[in-house]
Order: C-alpha cells, then structure tokens, then sequence
C-alpha cells in the first residue's frame, strides 16, 4: 500500500506498469468534467474509472482484494478514510469473481484506516485488503478517478 498526493504520481511508474502512459492519457482530460464510467488507456490493458458516491457510514463498507489489477484510488473532491490490512488478515467472505476481479472479506480485526482527502491517493495491491468509500466524520459527496493497473 502507499499513500501519497497525485503531484507526485509520476514517482511510482517504475512500480507500475504503463503509468507513465496511464498518466500521458490523463493529462488530456478534464477529470472533474468527464462523465461517470470507465475508460480504456490506450496501447495497455489499463483502464480507468471515474465515480461518483456518497461516503458510506460505519457497518456499510467491505474489504475486497484484486487479483489481476492493483488500485489506485485517487479523490478528486471530498475525504473518504480507506480500511487497510494485509491479505493474509483477511478471512473470505465471497469467493473470487474472476469476471469482476473481485474478493470479498470479513472485517479484519485490526486494520488501518488511510485518509484521502482531495489530491490524494492510495496504491493497493493484490496483496492488500482495501475497504474504500469509508466516512470519515459523516457521509460527504466524493468524486473519485480509480485506475486499473494490470498486474504482471
């Protein structure tokens, strides 16, 4: 996991595949204009996501973990916090859907919680448990770019 500001991104490509590209493509749009969806990178198996969501209050979220894609969830505009622990915490709650690239778990009983407020980011790896969209002191409106980085 790492957390950082999104000027800063660009530090991470020797980590992550087609970054640099990933960050060429998005550097051509207006990220608080484009509509909600998801968008392929072009040349790479990348893809991105802008959503838009209400932060959800405690007992609502749920950890999940990505096999063929690392995360990295970036806030545009509002706060979330971001459960964290690592995988081996995790205890499974739905089996792996391949089609959606999705697990889910139990709460872990110790994890850490990761606050991203606007111009931040989060890296999760498939070796992260991660519980996005999470309150931080009551429900605010979020707009969110997740990209999609294929795993090796």
């Amino acid at each position: 996991m790492i957390a950082d500001t999104l000027e800063r991104l660009e530090n991470y490509s020797s980590e992550l595949k087609d970054l640099d590209k990933v960050l060429a493509c998005l550097k051509t749009l207006d990220l608080f204009s484009l509509e909600k969806g998801k968008y392929p990178v072009p040349e790479t198996e990348a893809y991105f996501q802008i959503q838009e969501y209400d932060t959800k209050l405690p007992g609502e979220g749920r950890f999940e973990s990505h096999r063929k894609f690392t995360d990295i969830q970036c806030v545009l505009d509002g706060t979330e916090y971001i459960g964290w622990a690592p995988l081996e915490k995790g205890i499974v709650q739905e089996e792996y859907d391949e089609n959606r690239d999705l697990m889910f778990y139990q709460d872990p009983e110790v994890f850490t919680k990761v606050i991203l407020e606007s111009g931040q980011f989060g890296v999760f790896f498939p070796k992260d448990l991660h519980m996005p969209g999470c309150a931080v002191d009551g429900r605010v409106r979020n707009r969110k770019l997740i990209i999609k980085i294929p795993v090796d």
